[in-house]
């Protein structure tokens, strides 16, 4: 199973089941990023690559397409994504984890 699937999986097997049109949207916003990933720098997709220099790229070039709050909504799916990487152990730290190492700050997440 790949990891988008694998990703699904996990959000459908959440306590707080997310309806079916917001599992639709992460798997459609993870799909994107990563394909904008592996088209914009020629690579193969490996999560521990991704930098947050990187996903600030990415943000800069989809505000010029969508709305701020779609925008978000990346972000967010993207927030689920890197988290979920983190729990299986792919990376170490989420590249959307911008706070200073040893402190802990919550963050707020407008889309769960």
């Amino acid at each position: 199973m790949d990891l988008l699937e694998q990703f699904k999986e996990f959000i459908l097997n959440q306590k707080n089941k997310p309806s079916s049109a917001t599992v639709k949207n992460y798997k459609a916003d993870v799909g994107q990023f990563i394909t904008w990933y592996q088209t914009y720098y020629k690579k193969s997709f490996k999560p521990a690559h991704v930098t947050p220099d990187m996903l600030k790229t990415y943000q800069t070039i989809k505000k010029t397409k969508i709305s701020s709050s779609s925008v978000e909504r990346h972000l967010s799916s993207l927030r689920k994504f890197f988290h979920f990487i983190k729990i299986e152990g792919l990376i170490r730290l989420s590249p959307l984890d911008t706070r200073p190492a040893g402190r802990q700050v919550e963050q707020s997440d407008p889309f769960h």
